[in-house]
């Protein structure tokens, strides 16, 4: 029996290791290629801008009242034109006139106490200079006379004041313009400062467009335009970019422009609604969707691809602005570049990759 056993156990040992050493030539797993979404990156070409616009006058100004009151008349409307110091609007002044007449009056009561004043202080310094009354006696009526000199002085004042406020009770135009806007009619009450019209330069013209914000980055001060009637496309005119807006609009993302119009025909009014073009000739911003970006530290990154390598690579870039979902790059990416769009937060440096769509 032990013998069996023995013989059992030398021809299992060999077994046994034979076995070991087939298990640790076991070839390791292969590695992991992971699928990725890719794009090409390039710049977009110039392109014509087709937009809409407004015609607006170059200058003008909201008229108010400097003083609080109820509006009694409005002699202008919308459309129609007016001079330079032509009366426009004019506020109740009966309150104004009866302050007037009451400045009035207190400069004539000045006037009789300063004469009053000024006779007593003369015949106290004759009495002074004879010895007859003593030197307090002349200072006190010199104390009086200064005195009515200060009042005569603040009813002139007041005078003045209560002159300039009825003055201030005419709305006056303060050039020679069109009115484009009313605010207020007659028996309004208004504050000091509350517009009650608008006149506007009609001679000096705009066209305002909001443009989106990566086409208006392309724009330069003095771009040509041409702009057309909506209504009458065949009615056109040449204008120049005078006036581009420092900030986009926080809610749709455009920026406003307004187009300086040369020798506009007489059909391009003001509030006229017409269409621009132009050419933005430059290439526009590298643009990239957010998904490709990955922000480490405070700075931003890519994945480029190696598709010969099969590999990708974190990648730095400067992105200059986000709009939606969109970003513009300013520098670190070049045309013909392939860049990850998709599941960036779990590549690393060196990973095998294929792009989406490749055989495996």
């Amino acid at each position: 029996m032990i013998r069996m056993l023995t013989l059992v156990s030398m021809v299992a040992l060999p077994l046994i290791s034979l076995g070991g050493c087939q298990r640790n030539e076991e070839p390791a797993p292969a590695e992991i290629v992971r699928p990725v979404l890719s794009m090409i990156v390039e710049p977009r070409s110039g392109q014509e801008l087709h937009l809409a616009g407004l015609v607006a006058s170059q200058v003008q100004t909201d008229l108010g009242f400097r003083l609080a009151g109820r509006l009694a008349s409005r002699s202008v409307n919308v459309g129609d034109r007016v001079s330079a110091g032509q009366i426009v609007a004019e506020l109740d002044a009966a309150s104004l006139e009866l302050a007037l007449r009451a400045a009035r009056a207190d400069l004539v009561s000045a006037q009789a106490q300063f004469e009053n004043a000024h006779g007593v202080e003369s015949r106290q310094r004759e009495l002074l200079t004879s010895g007859t009354i003593t030197e307090a006696n002349f200072e006190l009526a010199d104390l009086r006379l200064k005195l009515a000199q200060a009042t005569l002085n603040r009813a002139e004042g007041n005078l003045g004041k209560a002159d300039d406020h009825l003055g201030y009770a005419r709305l006056v135009a303060e050039f020679d313009g069109v009115v484009t806007a009313v605010m207020l009619d007659p028996g309004s009450d208004l504050m000091a400062g509350q517009p009650v019209l608008t006149i506007a330069r009609p001679e000096l013209r705009d066209v305002v467009v909001d443009v989106p914000g990566t086409a208006a980055n392309s724009l330069t001060l003095g771009t040509a335009f041409t702009v057309s009637l909506q209504l009458d496309p065949s009615i056109t005119a040449r204008g120049v970019l005078r006036e581009v807006a420092p900030e986009a609009d926080s809610a749709i993302r455009t920026r406003r422009i307004k187009v300086g119009l040369i020798q506009p025909p007489s059909a391009f009014r003001i509030g006229t609604t017409v269409s621009v073009t132009t050419s933005t000739g430059d290439m526009s911003p590298i643009e990239i969707p957010l998904t490709a970006i990955r922000e480490i530290d405070q700075r931003t990154y890519v994945w480029l691809l190696d598709t010969a390598a099969g590999i990708v690579s974190k990648h730095e870039i400067i992105v200059t602005e986000r709009i939606g979902q969109v970003a513009l790059v300013g520098s670190g990416l070049e045309a013909g570049m392939r860049i990850a769009v998709a599941g960036v937060n779990s590549l690393t440096d060196g990973q095998k990759i294929r792009t989406a769509g490749e055989d495996q």
